[in-house]
């Protein structure tokens, strides 16, 4: 949440200042007065939480593309070894695999994003990111291309080719890895 969009300081010195004044209300005997300022504050606390919480959850939660069945089907068709791995890592793996779906732009060769992404492809370019690259945190462009197989700056250039050689070749031991990190 960005500090200009809504801020705490000021809504905590408000509480503050309306909560210390019920007991003052409270020993001037203006209880009205005190029930007032007692239930605006719960009211505008509960609403004030809200705002804040959903805010918070927009920001704070990583878009993470969710496999279903027919996905995870085609990911172990793609990665043989992995249904060496324990249905724990295995679901690790997946979730894994998920963040970084959410992050990936794929294009073709002339710089067009290919849409809508075919889903299989972004599994494999994650699939491969997690185990035999550093992750980023940052989006980045994955685009297919018919010759190329390097990274520049925050672009992946691949072949089809490469891609499926590099996961069919991934050992145990590499997922075993890429889960530990």
């Amino acid at each position: 949440m960005k500090g200009s969009e809504f801020k705490f300081i000021p809504w905590l010195i408000f509480f503050f200042c309306a909560l210390s004044s019920i007991p003052i209300w409270i020993y001037l005997e203006l209880f009205w007065l005190a029930k007032i300022v007692g239930i605006a504050v719960t009211v505008v606390l509960i609403i004030v939480l809200r705002i804040w919480l959903f805010k918070l959850g927009k920001v704070a939660k990583p878009s993470r593309v969710a496999l279903n069945t027919n996905d995870v089907f085609e990911l172990k068709k793609m990665i043989p070894v992995l249904v060496k791995l324990s249905p724990n890592d295995q679901v690790s793996f997946q979730h894994r695999i998920g963040l970084i779906m959410g992050e990936v732009s794929l294009q073709n060769n002339d710089g067009h994003v290919i849409i809508p992404n075919p889903k299989h492809l972004a599994m494999a370019i994650s699939a491969l990111l997690v185990t035999k690259y550093p992750e980023s945190n940052a989006p980045f462009s994955a685009v297919l291309h018919s010759t190329r197989n390097e990274w520049h700056g925050e672009v992946f250039y691949f072949t089809k080719d490469f891609l499926d050689s590099q996961l069919v070749a991934l050992t145990i031991q590499e997922l075993q890895n890429a889960l530990d990190s």
